[in-house]
């Protein structure tokens, strides 16, 4: 499980990484404008295995894998509980049940 948090107050949880890169852009993760986390807290960092491309003419979104970065379990605890809603997901039922999850509590 991922979890996407989106600067509009927003979450989502994708099952994959596929799903993760199909549900956003890349010129949008490398500006910040998501974050992401595994289930337990790890921070996932992009890395970019082709670039963005911006350009007068053209603007392309590239292509970026995760990776583990650093264990941010307060700081996921704290954007879910500042999240305004969570977007459609047969994954989980609601930001509750999320933070129940990344918490281990029953």
């Amino acid at each position: 499980m991922i979890i996407a948090i989106l600067d509009d107050g927003g979450v989502m949880v994708h099952e994959t990484l596929a799903d993760v890169q199909r549900g956003h852009e890349g010129i949008d993760v490398e500006n910040g404008a998501v974050l992401f986390y595994d289930a337990h807290g790890q921070r996932l960092e992009p890395r970019f295995t082709q670039p963005n491309v911006r350009s007068s003419l053209v603007v392309a979104s590239g292509r970026f894998e995760l990776q583990a970065a650093s264990n941010a379990r307060d700081e996921l605890i704290a954007a879910l509980d500042a999240a305004s809603h969570l977007e459609p997901t047969p994954i989980v039922a609601s930001l509750a049940h999320l933070r129940d999850l990344v918490t281990g509590a029953k």
